[in-house]
């Protein structure tokens, strides 16, 4: 089997991995989201999780082919409500990445071959983390109106989703640590003498 099917079938497996353990993961995101950032916790846990259970299922084909159509949108509704609710993009931010080491542990907890394990983890992390990186810079760019008491322009914030859809996300491809590189130099990794 080729790579590109060797990661497609990865792909294929975390995803099914995932969905068939959304709810459990969802609570493990919703709580670590209230740990690392306390404005969460004016949410209800279980409502948390059920937004964090959507956008497991929404992150399904972003993983499997880089369409990040689902995710964006429901990405644009929590946006707006969070906004409405006082959220900043800090916080956002912070709790959008608060699923990378909760998928991480759950892969290293299901899967007993760490490399096995690694593989499906690296599935999600390597789009969910551009899609987040785009998102930031999407708020970060809207423009800011002085009208709406949350300051963002939550029109240009929907159109910028809205072209967010229609791209595809390439996906962040880990690369071999190495002891020396092509140039001679030392792997800023490796002891000096």
């Amino acid at each position: 089997m080729d790579e590109d099917a060797n990661l497609q079938t990865a792909r294929e497996r975390a995803v099914f991995l995932v969905h068939e353990k959304r709810d459990r993961i969802a609570r493990a995101v919703a709580r670590q989201i209230q740990h690392q950032v306390p404005k969460y916790k004016e949410v209800d846990q279980v409502a948390l999780a059920r937004s964090c259970r959507g956008v497991l299922s929404a992150s399904e084909p972003l993983v499997r082919a880089g369409d990040a159509r689902r995710l964006a949108a429901l990405v644009d509704d929590l946006a707006t409500m969070r906004l409405a609710g006082g959220f900043e993009l800090e916080h956002f931010v912070v709790a959008a990445l608060c699923f990378v080491p909760v998928l991480r542990q759950f892969f290293f907890e299901t899967i007993k071959d760490p490399a096995e394990a690694n593989l499906l983890y690296e599935q999600y992390e390597g789009v969910l983390l551009p899609f987040v990186g785009r998102v930031a810079n999407i708020f970060m760019n809207s423009e800011y109106d002085v009208t709406n008491p949350d300051g963002i322009d939550t029109v240009s914030l929907r159109s910028a989703l809205t072209q967010l859809t229609a791209e595809r996300f390439p996906r962040i491809r880990p690369l071999t640590v190495e002891e020396n590189t092509d140039s001679g130099r030392s792997s800023p990794f490796s002891r000096q003498g």
